[in-house]
């Protein structure tokens, strides 16, 4: 048995955030689930650091023109918060059809039009940047059903396969959730194609109910692995210690049991992006913990 903190985290005793300014791409975040049941959920991992106070917009509605919608339907604005998201982090909205009870597991929503309701017959959500009714750049989209709300793909630039995903095989499953590698490349771009193979989707499981595809996970996309072995001493921040070097925000960690079990010392500065700890293994922290974003991490018996 071991347990898995499942969360892009950093661990540091001084915490600073400097918000700036940073235009969006396509490509920048993607979806890694779907659920058109209940009150509809989906989640987002981020491919591109999001600044302090990015503004996306989530909608229902298919693209009209490069700048426009279709009229009607639902368009949420999205706070990204007061600190950087990092690349590889999973985000998590719930309950997207009431406004009243709509969550985000990080920032907030700040604007909203129209209704945003998913259809289990076929429907489509595409992030975007601009306003209500303008689209400066469509970010990404995922659908349902074959030709339906991509229908008008070509308009907004997104391309089917990696940008647009298509998580179906057959049908229109009312959920699905992406099953794939979350620490298989060496750059956070090459998840798209990833992504956008539905090979690497689940969608059977939310064929007839997109619920039972809940809950979703916070488990962090990386783009580097390192092993501990403490070959050295105790120290977490000495490099010896590392299969492939001192983890980085970027990295998958293992931590197996050994001699020298890792501990993080007062005043050191610790990043990790997931952190799989051996039941019989340990790691110690001699300090008070701060997070970027999110919560405790959520720990998982495999």
């Amino acid at each position: 048995m071991k347990q898995k903190n499942f969360l892009k985290i950093t661990l540091f005793s001084l915490l600073l955030s400097i918000s700036h300014l940073s235009a969006q791409s396509t490509g920048d975040i993607a979806f890694v689930a779907f659920n058109a049941d209940g009150d509809d959920d989906f989640a987002i991992v981020v491919l591109a650091d999001l600044t302090a106070n990015t503004k996306i917009w989530f909608t229902d509605a298919e693209p009209l023109s490069a700048a426009t919608l279709t009229s009607g339907e639902g368009r949420v604005e999205w706070d990204t918060g007061s600190t950087t998201i990092e690349a590889g982090t999973i985000v998590l909205f719930n309950d997207f059809d009431a406004a009243g009870s709509r969550t985000a597991s990080i920032g907030s929503f700040t604007d909203q039009s129209g209704t945003f309701a998913l259809a289990i017959g076929g429907d489509a959500i595409f992030a975007y940047t601009g306003t209500a009714t303008s689209v400066t750049t469509w970010l990404a989209g995922i659908q349902n059903k074959t030709d339906n709300e991509g229908a008008n793909l070509a308009d907004s630039g997104l391309t089917a396969g990696t940008t647009f995903i298509n998580f179906y095989t057959s049908g229109s499953p009312d959920g699905g959730v992406y099953t794939g590698s979350r620490n298989s490349e060496t750059s956070y771009s090459d998840y798209l194609a990833e992504l956008g193979n539905n090979t690497n989707w689940d969608s059977t499981t939310g064929n007839t109910n997109g619920e039972l595809i809940l809950p979703l996970t916070q488990e962090a996309f990386t783009i580097s692995s390192t092993t501990w072995d403490g070959s050295t001493d105790e120290d977490w921040s000495d490099g010896d210690n590392w299969s492939n070097g001192v983890p980085t925000i970027d990295s998958n960690v293992s931590i197996p049991n050994t001699s020298n079990s890792p501990e993080i010392k007062s005043g050191t500065n610790a990043f990790a992006g997931n952190i799989t700890i051996n039941a019989d293994a340990s790691l110690e922290v001699t300090q008070a913990v701060s997070y970027t974003h999110l919560t405790l991490p959520t720990i998982y018996s495999v």
